[in-house]
């Protein structure tokens, strides 16, 4: 079981699935099944895209991350498969955003160009996007493995809106599983600790934030009787070093639909230095295959804000969070460009968006953590490195592991 549909997750799924097509004694791959679990409704997690009508027009908003660059040669060989188009009736799933990036000043409303930016920057540097939204790479991962699946004669499911509170270890005696192991196997359970899914799982895979890993595998341990006690110990110097040695910091994602193309405003992207509670913004319009929007004088921009704020203002509703940032957006930024609210343009739309878990604040110097006895792994981009690339990397190298004649991992 893979818990966690983001980039680690089908990264993950992905390698395991290429080393079985590559060489289908691993594993013993036949009978080889695969479940994929998330609580969300899509796949990606923070590589999101939501699209909603402003009079009229559809417009969409990359609400999670922003864009992704590729300094991997791994993640450079998978964006190079998605970004051409492959034959007639099909497009390139990421493009490069060559936008205009600055930094800008809050407290002295100098703007000047960033110099990694792709276009005038003295350093510029590749960003790239999904299209027609962020989240079509996590739908790109997903087609990939569910082609690999077909061909290694796998059994891949994937189950959304799928909330698993914790495991339940069961001894390999009372397991229908044909493992003679004595490692334990695991149902997955709800918030009232009813089981949520047929059947057990040999092995577990947590790809997803730190806190919610604390979260599932804290349970176990206070079920001490299912579990061996060289095994709960295990689990117990995991928590006890995720707790102290990984974090993630949460964010607010503001929305706005303006009526208008803010063309004042001289960037398409901008870091923001020296606010309380913004840390980014971004015409989102500009994006590639972003179409329909600015062209027919609905524009979106998208502000994060800054994470000292968010942790502030976490239980704000998000109707509330959306007034406090709109107002800060003009009172902080386009006012710094003679642009004001209502007299300027006019906000046809604002919604925000809580991420409780946005980005990497401490992160583990491992590309993944691996509970051999337990049969557990976790991997994201708390793991070896931050942010999309980072997550990739995480799911293929605790997958590529696995698949070494001599593991360097073990779940």
């Amino acid at each position: 079981a893979v818990i966690g549909g983001g980039v680690a997750g089908l990264s993950f799924v992905r390698q395991i699935l290429t080393g079985v097509v590559q060489n289908s004694g691993v594993f013993g791959a036949e009978g080889l099944q695969i479940e994929v679990f998330d609580k969300s409704r899509g796949l990606g997690g923070r590589c999101a895209t939501r699209r909603q009508k402003v009079e009229g027009v559809e417009v969409s908003f990359d609400h999670g991350a922003q864009y992704f660059t590729a300094e991997s040669p791994q993640f450079q060989q998978f964006l190079e498969g998605i970004r051409e188009a492959k034959g007639d009736g099909e497009r390139a799933q990421v493009e490069e955003w060559k936008g205009v990036f600055h930094v800008f000043d809050v407290e002295s409303k100098a703007s000047s160009l960033s110099p990694s930016s792709p276009v005038g920057g003295s350093n510029p540097r590749k960003r790239w996007v999904g299209v027609p939204g962020q989240s079509q790479l996590a739908k790109s991962l997903w087609g990939e493995c569910l082609k690999l699946s077909e061909k290694s004669n796998v059994s891949l499911k994937l189950h959304t809106n799928f909330q698993i509170h914790t495991l339940d270890a069961l001894s390999s005696s009372s397991s229908s599983s044909s493992s003679s192991s004595s490692s334990p196997s695991w149902r997955l359970l709800s918030a009232d600790q009813s089981p949520l899914h047929e059947g057990s799982f040999n092995q577990i895979v947590l790809a997803i934030p730190p806190s919610q890993a604390v979260d599932i595998l804290q349970t176990p341990l206070r079920r001490a009787e299912s579990l061996k006690a060289e095994t709960a110990s295990e689990i117990e110097q995991v928590l006890s070093r995720i707790k102290n040695e990984a974090a993630m910091l949460p964010s607010w994602a503001l929305m706005i639909a303006v009526d208008r193309v803010l063309s004042e405003l001289p960037f398409d992207g901008a870091f923001v230095h020296n606010s309380n509670s913004i840390s980014w913004i971004a015409r989102n319009s500009q994006k590639p295959e972003r179409t329909g929007e600015g062209e027919k004088g609905v524009e979106a921009w998208v502000i994060h804000s800054t994470s000292s704020w968010a942790k502030d203002n976490l239980e704000l509703t998000p109707e509330e969070a959306a007034r406090r940032l709109v107002q800060d957006f003009d009172e902080q930024i386009t006012s710094a460009f003679g642009l004001r609210k209502e007299a300027g343009y006019t906000v046809k739309s604002a919604v925000a968006h809580r991420w409780r878990f946005s980005i990497s604040d401490k992160v583990l110097p491992e590309s993944f953590v691996s509970l051999p006895l337990s049969k557990i792994a976790l991997c994201g981009d708390w793991c070896g490195g931050p942010r999309i690339e980072g997550a990739f990397l995480s799911g293929f190298h605790l997958a590529s592991a696995l698949l070494q004649p001599n593991p360097s991992a073990s779940i």
